[in-house]
């Protein structure tokens, strides 16, 4: 069979061209880690570690909300208890003026020092998370829930709705208690409820009365203690209930945390390159191609008139 060196040349390039396509694929093999570069590559792993991808996106995504619910229950815990705080105080301060060895003037002093927990408390129930958003407004997160009235009344100017995020492909948790429940909501020990801060401005009206002779000091600071201490059942009821919201996002994040390392690893077998197998198949290839090379310009450099 007769080639022509047309034919020859060509047959040659290919061959070489080809040679050199497939070295530089192992080349980028190499250089980005990945087994698979394109899906004509194996469609089949292909698809498969696209599932796995998304999989594993919505997986970090879940993990991106239970660390922010995190975040927000326990600032919240932690506003509950200082909450908490300031009612044991309050509630010394009730026993410290109902003694009678406190005249009026004492009582006032007394009284001084509730302004500025009634203050405290608002300022409480105004915490902003990370993010900005006030914690106890309920959906109305952009604007401060608590305000004073023109009465010196506090007012309430959240909702009632309470935020909730999904931390799994099947769980959701509600990430904050809204200020009506937290602050509002408590119990008066006659089947309705009264607030906290009515209670403090209770206490306040006995401490410094308009008309002394209207009140009796006795009984109205022995309701305000009673009232104190079912606000403080309150808020200890409601910090179980962030407790246990807190319990199941951890254990929802633990078992995201083994299914991202389970899947990342089935992501790893279908993508990643064997580096030792590739680094023989290019030391291989490179062999074959400059071994290629060589027999081209060697049989190109043959003629009949070398041996005239």
């Amino acid at each position: 069979m007769r080639i022509s060196t047309g034919q020859f040349q060509a047959v040659s390039l290919q061959s070489m061209l080809e040679r050199q396509a497939q070295l530089s694929k192992t080349q980028q093999q190499l250089a980005t880690g990945r087994r698979v570069l394109t899906p004509a590559d194996d469609p089949a792993a292909a698809a498969r570690a696209l599932d796995l991808t998304r999989s594993i996106d919505e997986l970090e995504q879940y993990q991106k909300n239970a660390d922010r619910a995190l975040m927000r229950m326990n600032m919240e815990d932690t506003v509950l208890d200082q909450v908490g705080d300031i009612i044991i105080r309050l509630n010394t301060l009730a026993m410290q003026a109902k003694n009678d060895t406190n005249g009026p003037a004492e009582r006032a002093l007394i009284g001084e020092e509730v302004k500025e927990l009634l203050q405290a408390t608002v300022q409480l129930g105004n915490t902003m998370d990370g993010t900005g958003e006030y914690l106890f407004g309920g959906y109305k997160s952009q604007t401060p829930p608590f305000v004073f009235d023109g009465d010196g009344d506090v007012e309430y100017q959240g909702d009632e709705g309470e935020r909730r995020f999904k931390v799994g492909p099947s769980r959701e948790v509600t990430i904050a208690n809204s200020g009506q429940r937290a602050f509002m909501d408590i119990p008066d020990g006659e089947g309705g409820t009264r607030s906290l801060f009515e209670t403090m401005n209770n206490m306040l009206n006995a401490l410094q009365p308009d008309d002394p002779a209207a009140i009796d000091i006795h009984e109205d600071l022995g309701q305000v203690m009673a009232d104190f201490q079912r606000a403080t059942e309150h808020v200890l009821e409601n910090r179980a209930r962030v407790g246990g919201r807190i319990n199941v996002i951890e254990s929802e994040m633990e078992g995201s945390s083994m299914a991202l390392v389970e899947l990342k690893a089935a992501l790893s077998a279908a993508e990643d390159l064997d580096y030792a197998e590739a680094i023989s198949r290019f030391t291989l290839e490179l062999v074959g191609l400059e071994a290629s090379q060589m027999s081209y310009m060697k049989i190109q450099g043959l003629s009949l008139f070398n041996y005239i």
